[in-house]
C-alpha cells in the first residue's frame, strides 16, 4: 500500500542528501581501524565486529580417539598479506537533529530495534513507533529515516564510507502502514518496514501530515495510534490479531483509518487489514477487515437515525448474530482464529456506544424501547476465499453470510406502527468424509461434497394509538436446503437432498388475555426478541 506523501514501502528509499554523510551508529575496535578518531560518542549502540577464523590446533588425545580420521598431510593455506576483516555497523540514512527531540528518539529506536533483532529472534515491533505519532505531529509535518546494518568493506575509510540507501539489502519481511483522516480534512500517514537479505538489514520509518491537526485531533491520533500499534504487535508476535472494540476511536475528531500489516512467511506474503470509515452526513459507520487466510467481513451500521439506543448495545442482542457466524464456520475446517476474527469484527462495531437521537419519534415510550433489540440498524457480510476441486471444478469451497436489522416507522395522527426485521442468509460449500471414511480424500475422489443454504427472518410489528398498544405481531420464516453428493474414485455413487421450511404468524398480545397491565406488556415486548433465531440447523 502506498502512503500518500511518503516513500512506498515496496520501493527503494531515496539516497542520502548530497553532501550529507550517513551517520554510523556503533563503535569500531581501534585495533581494526586506522584512525582512532573514528570512535563514536558514548551512549550509542555497541556493534559487533567480525573476527577472522583462527586455525584451531587438534588436541593430541583426539588423534588416537576411536572413529576419528585425521589427515596430517593437509596444510592450511596461509595468506602472505594480512586481510582486515569487514566491520559490521549500523548506519542512519539521516543524522539526528538534536533540536527535534521526538524524531531523534525515533531514530534511536530504529537503531536499537535493528541491533536487537540482529542478535536474537525478536518480533517485529510497531507499537513503540506508532505511540509517538501525536508528539511527532506537534514537532514536524514530515519525517523519515532508516537504520541500516551492513558490513563496511575491508580497508574502507570509516569517516567517508556509507551504505547505499538507494537500494534495499534484501526482501521486505515485515511492514505496517496506518493512514487516518480527521473531520477537518487532515490526513496522517505512517509506515514502518523491515528488509533483510545477504547484504544486511534495514528498518525504515516514515511519517507525514497533510493539513493541520487541532489539539483535539492530536489527542484522538495518540489514542488510536497506540491502540492500533498494539493490534499490530499482536499480529507480528502471534500471527493473528483482533480489534477488541472501537472505543479508542474518537468519532467526534476522526472519520476514517486504514491499517495494513504485511509479513513474509516462506515465499509468500500474508496480510491483515482493517478499514473503518464514518459518513457524518448519512450517519453511518463502516468497518471492513480481512485476515491472512482470506476470511473477510464488511459491516455497516446506521448511527444517526432512530431507533438509536442509549448506551451500549446489550450482549444478549448481539449474541444471536455472533452464533450464526460460529455455526456457519463450523464445518469448514477453518482455523479458530478466523472465526474469532469475524466474530470480533461484528462485535466491535455493534458494541460501539450509540447516542440517543433527541428528536426521535416515540423515543420516550418505554414499551417501544423494550420492543427494540437495542442494536442499531446494520448490514453485514462475511465471506471466505474460494477454493475449487481440481478434478471437478464446479465444486467449490466457500462461505457467504449476510445478516442485518432494519427498522421502519409509520405514523398517521396519533397512530403509529413500529416494525423491526432481523435476518440472516448463509450459503456455503465444503467437503466432508464419505461414509466409512475418517476424512475426505478429494485428490483420490473419495468424499462427500455439501452445498447448503439457510435463510431465516423474524419480523416484529408493534401498533399503538397514543401510548396504548393495539397489537404486537411476530412473523417468522425459515428455509433450509442441503445437497450432499458422495463420490468414490471420482464417480458419484450417491446423492441426498434435505429440505425444511417453516412460516409462522403469532399474535403475541393475544397471549396475555384481555386488558393486560403495562408491566406484562413491557415484558412481552422484551420477550419478543429474547430468542430471535432457531438454536440449530
Amino acid at each position: 500500500m502506498t502512503v500518500p506523501g511518503l516513500p512506498s514501502s515496496n520501493l527503494p528509499l531515496p539516497a542520502a542528501t548530497p553532501g550529507v554523510k550517513a551517520a554510523a551508529v556503533g563503535s569500531v575496535n581501534p585495533a581494526l581501524a586506522d584512525d582512532a578518531s573514528a570512535r563514536l560518542t558514548s551512549g550509542e549502540l555497541q556493534s559487533s565486529v567480525s573476527q577472522p577464523n583462527a586455525l584451531q590446533p587438534i588436541a593430541p588425545q583426539a588423534v588416537n580417539a576411536p572413529g576419528v580420521s585425521v589427515n596430517i598431510s593437509a596444510t592450511p593455506p596461509v595468506n602472505d598479506v594480512y586481510e582486515r576483516p569487514a566491520v559490521s555497523s549500523i548506519w542512519m540514512r539521516q543524522p539526528s537533529d538534536g533540536k527535534k527531540v521526538v524524531s531523534s528518539l525515533i531514530s534511536q529506536q530504529l537503531a536499537t530495534q535493528l541491533e536487537t533483532s540482529s542478535r536474537s529472534k525478536t518480533p517485529f515491533a510497531v507499537g513503540m513507533f506508532f505511540s509517538h505519532a501525536a508528539a511527532l505531529s506537534a514537532e514536524t509535518g514530515s519525517f523519515a529515516n532508516d537504520a541500516r546494518q551492513t558490513n563496511m568493506p575491508a580497508g574502507a575509510d570509516i569517516k567517508s564510507w556509507s551504505p547505499d540507501f538507494s537500494r534495499m539489502p534484501g526482501k521486505k519481511t515485515d511492514g505496517a502502514v496506518l493512514t487516518l483522516q480527521t473531520r477537518s480534512g487532515a490526513t496522517v500517514s505512517m509506515h514502518i518496514t523491515r528488509h533483510h537479505g545477504p547484504d544486511g538489514s534495514n528498518l525504515g520509518f516514515g511519517f507525514n501530515v497533510e493539513g493541520e491537526l487541532t489539539e483535539a485531533e492530536q489527542k484522538a491520533l495518540d489514542k488510536l495510534a497506540n491502540k492500533l500499534g498494539s493490534v499490530a504487535d499482536d499480529f507480528f508476535r502471534k500471527g493473528d490479531a483482533v480489534l477488541q472494540g472501537l472505543d479508542d476511536v474518537d468519532t467526534e475528531q476522526l472519520v476514517s483509518f486504514d491499517l495494513k500489516l504485511t509479513q513474509l512467511q516462506g515465499d509468500d506474503y500474508v496480510e491483515l487489514e482493517y478499514t473503518w470509515k464514518q459518513d457524518v452526513e448519512k450517519g453511518t459507520q463502516r468497518l471492513t477487515g480481512k485476515d491472512i487466510d482470506g476470511y473477510a467481513f464488511d459491516v455497516t451500521v446506521n448511527t444517526g437515525e432512530w431507533p438509536a439506543t442509549l448506551g451500549q448495545a446489550p450482549a444478549s442482542s448481539i449474541e444471536p448474530f455472533l452464533d450464526i457466524i460460529r455455526r456457519s464456520m463450523d464445518p469448514l475446517a477453518a482455523d479458530n482464529t478466523s472465526t474469532r476474527f469475524l466474530v470480533d469484527g461484528l462485535r466491535s462495531l455493534l458494541s460501539t456506544t450509540i447516542e440517543l437521537v433527541e428528536d426521535a419519534a416515540l423515543a420516550d415510550s418505554r414499551v417501544v424501547n423494550d420492543f427494540m433489540t437495542g442494536l442499531p440498524d446494520f448490514n453485514a457480510k462475511f465471506s471466505s476465499a474460494i477454493s475449487h476441486n481440481a478434478t471437478n471444478y464446479s465444486e467449490k469451497g466457500f462461505l457467504d453470510v449476510t445478516m442485518g436489522q432494519t427498522t421502519r416507522l409509520e405514523q398517521e395522527g396519533d397512530k403509529s406502527v413500529v416494525q423491526q426485521e432481523n435476518f440472516y442468509n448463509v450459503s456455503r460449500g465444503y467437503w466432508k468424509a464419505a461414509p466409512g471414511m475418517m476424512n475426505p480424500d478429494v485428490e483420490k475422489g473419495n468424499y462427500t461434497y455439501v452445498n447448503e443454504t439457510i435463510n431465516e427472518s423474524v419480523v416484529r410489528s408493534l401498533a399503538m394509538t397514543g401510548g396504548a398498544v393495539d397489537s404486537m405481531i411476530k412473523q417468522h420464516s425459515y428455509e433450509y436446503d442441503r445437497l450432499e453428493q458422495t463420490y468414490s474414485d471420482h464417480k458419484k455413487v450417491d446423492e441426498q437432498r434435505y429440505q425444511d421450511s417453516d412460516s409462522q404468524l403469532i399474535d403475541l398480545l393475544a397471549q396475555l388475555g384481555e386488558k393486560p397491565d403495562a408491566q406484562r406488556i413491557e415484558q412481552l415486548a422484551r420477550d419478543s426478541h429474547a430468542q430471535l433465531f432457531r438454536m440449530g440447523w
